[in-house]
């Protein structure tokens, strides 16, 4: 990949949903504590049915203390 291109896809990832291993890897903890802190719901996510997703920048954000972020269910789905 050329430099431009590397820094396009990286551009391109910070608009997707990260999971619990990307939010781990990002915190340098593991997926457990990641799903842990979900359970508690003391991390901000995204639940998508059974799944659970993270915006990047909710979490840059909430690491900063700058917004605590809640636990956000789509329509249809169980908490």
């Amino acid at each position: 990949m050329r430099e431009n291109e590397s820094a396009e896809h990286t551009s391109e990832l910070e608009e997707c949903l990260w999971d619990a291993h990307d939010v781990a890897k990002f915190l340098s903890l593991s997926r457990s504590w990641v799903y842990r802190a979900v359970e508690a719901g003391t991390i901000p996510c995204i639940r998508i049915g059974s799944a659970v997703r993270f915006d990047p920048q909710t979490i840059k954000a909430w690491v900063r203390g700058e917004k605590g972020g809640k636990v956000i269910s789509l329509p249809g789905c169980k908490p």
